[in-house]
């Protein structure tokens, strides 16, 4: 049996591994009985940021620590999976926010790791969205699909049921549309147009009092996109697609546009009954 000292040294070693690191190199898991295996020291950082990464971690832990201390093995790698990727979160760029003539619409990037056995990226990641565009919760999550030609849109919804989305298309292309409908905004009726497509990987966040819109320039295009509140029937509002005051340059012929009959009788801007405010916030109830 190890005397009284020894045990509360060791007891404070391992508190000390199970308490969070401050930001900056993460340490390496050390084992106290016996010494880990000369040699064998690897960085926690060495084993990546992608999915998985925590796991192959743990497994190699295991490997060097005494299987004595089997059960706190866990513990220790837990933590220093937790740290790791707080710090590796701070210092790589999974996506790249790009501003537009819209103030809070925003094109997003991501950026992609590839390997022999394809490629890799993060879509979503909540902690990042909230810190580098705004704090959202998105409740619901949508798909399409569409032929050439399809136009959906202008859509929003009003009042407490405004809807901010995070749109993207996962097979084709399409040119994705936002419009600023807040009266009084300094850019009312203004609007911005960005290709989406499965190859670039681009995203459009769309916040609450814009209306959005999007036309099929694929054969054939797989649209998903994400929103922060959940669909309300009754508050369904939209902008007629081809309104000469917006002006938008849907570039395809307009022959070609197919539409839903829903979709054929929507009101201009000017005809719209009711729209946002530039100095309401949608975000607060």
């Amino acid at each position: 049996m190890l005397p009284e000292n020894e045990r509360e040294k060791r007891g404070r070693e391992t508190k000390s591994l199970r308490a969070p690191y401050p930001s900056g190199d993460v340490p390496r898991p050390r084992a106290t009985e016996p010494e880990m295996r000369p040699g064998r020291e690897r960085s926690v950082r060495e084993f990546g940021s992608e999915e998985g990464s925590c796991d192959r971690f743990l497994g190699y832990a295991r490997s060097v620590l005494p299987d004595r201390n089997a059960g706190r093995t866990r513990n220790i790698c837990q933590t220093l999976c937790y740290t790791k990727t707080q710090n590796i979160n701070e210092g790589f760029v999974f996506m790249k926010v790009i501003e537009t003539a819209l103030e809070g619409v925003v094109i997003l990037e991501p950026e992609l790791h590839r390997d022999a056995r394809g490629y890799f990226f993060e879509s979503y990641s909540r902690q990042l969205f909230d810190k580098s565009v705004r704090p959202v919760r998105f409740v619901q999550d949508n798909e399409s699909r569409s032929s050439y030609g399809v136009l959906r849109g202008l859509h929003f919804q009003r009042g407490e049921h405004a809807q901010g989305k995070l749109v993207r298309v996962v097979e084709g292309a399409v040119l994705d549309v936002a419009v600023d409908i807040r009266r009084g905004s300094p850019t009312f009726g203004r609007h911005v147009a960005v290709e989406l497509s499965g190859e670039n990987r681009r995203q459009l966040f769309i916040p609450r009092g814009f209306a959005h819109g999007f036309v099929v320039l694929s054969k054939e295009a797989l649209f998903q996109y994400k929103c922060d509140n959940c669909y309300a029937p009754q508050s369904e509002g939209a902008i007629a697609w081809n309104d000469p005051q917006i002006g938008i340059d849907w570039r395809i012929d307009p022959a070609n546009v197919i539409l839903s009959e829903k979709d054929s009788r929507h009101p201009r801007l000017d005809e719209a009954p009711e729209l946002f405010d530039y100095d309401k916030d949608y975000y607060t109830r």
